[in-house]
């Protein structure tokens, strides 16, 4: 047998290996397709195209394999195998990869949007996987009281006419991980809000949002809304629409926004209030850059650490928790 080659994974050439026999060179066929099989180099399954630099733990049910071999007239004992090297003959082609779970679609994309080329827009919220409902799900809170609710405990005016900006610390955001899909913030007083905006605080300096970038908040697709309480000192809740940007948490939250100077300017005020932080200072320059070109709050006159006004809430758009199997 004029046989040459000395990898076992090579199949036979022409013309050295012309004058072997039919079961020569069905031997060698098995022996060959043995050892690509039991080989590290990159496979493909015959049956259903998956390639192994995807799947390394691929394995097709035993029916499926025994039908695939009487199908191409394989005998039951014979030792065969489905694999073959990718750049061999008769490769099928290369199966799609499946999608990324929702979850984590285009999320960093969306949550570094501050960087965004001009005339670029945000990818749109991947919709929810089939039989999927989106659910709200609560980031960040003042101190509960005892039913287990946020409850600011009095409230502070003077407001009107003036720019306050709130730092919400990672330590006290949950989760941190994955990246919700959306915000909206509940607001408690009696004032009338111009604008108001988020964005993530900057890794290296978290007095600063991420990317000198915000993002304004509507509400009923309006950015400025008034809201209310009762003549008994009841909050009526203001809450934002969503907002469809998925924003990176993990250096804490900036909401920052303006009173108008007509408006009662009474807040709700929460007086301990650990991680977070209020700041404010005098007429419209919320969410505005400095000098420097960044949106930097430090130069704000800070209330009290500790200290929350306005801000009851915010909440994350999220995917529901996988069902508990029992």
């Amino acid at each position: 047998m004029a046989k040459t080659y000395y990898e076992p994974w090579q199949n036979p050439t022409y013309p050295q290996d012309q004058d072997i026999t039919e079961d020569e060179k069905n031997a060698l066929a098995r022996t060959a397709s043995m050892a690509r099989a039991q080989s590290p180099q990159p496979l493909v399954c015959q049956i259903d195209g998956t390639w192994s630099v995807d799947d390394p733990f691929h394995a097709d049910p035993f029916k499926v394999c025994m039908d695939y071999r009487h199908e191409h007239v394989v005998g039951d004992d014979e030792p065969w195998t489905f694999w073959q090297e990718i750049d061999g003959p008769l490769v099928p082609p290369k199966q799609p990869l499946p999608p990324l779970p929702a979850g984590i679609r285009d999320w960093q994309v969306r949550a570094f949007a501050g960087a965004l080329p001009p005339g670029a827009s945000l990818p749109p919220i991947p919709p929810p996987d089939t039989g999927i409902t989106r659910v709200w799900q609560t980031l960040a809170q003042v101190v509960t009281d005892a039913t287990g609710a946020p409850q600011m405990d009095g409230t502070e005016a003077g407001f009107n006419g003036w720019t306050f900006a709130l730092y919400i610390d990672p330590s006290v955001i949950t989760p941190l991980s994955p990246v919700p899909y959306a915000l909206r913030v509940t607001l408690v007083g009696s004032f009338t809000i111009f604008t108001l905006w988020v964005s993530g605080a900057e890794p290296l300096n978290t007095w600063q949002a991420l990317n000198a970038k915000m993002y304004p908040l509507t509400f009923n697709n309006e950015f400025t809304a008034t809201a209310t309480m009762t003549s008994d000192g009841i909050f009526n809740p203001l809450i934002s629409d969503p907002l469809n940007v998925s924003i990176d948490l993990t250096s804490g939250l900036w909401l920052t926004g303006f009173f108008t100077a007509d408006s009662d300017g009474i807040v709700g005020a929460r007086s301990y209030d650990p991680g977070w932080y209020t700041a404010y200072t005098q007429d419209n320059v919320a969410a505005q850059p400095d000098e420097n070109g960044v949106i930097d709050f430090s130069t704000y006159a800070t209330d009290t650490t500790n200290n929350a006004i306005a801000v009851l809430k915010v909440e994350g758009l999220f995917d529901p928790p996988p069902p508990v199997i029992p």
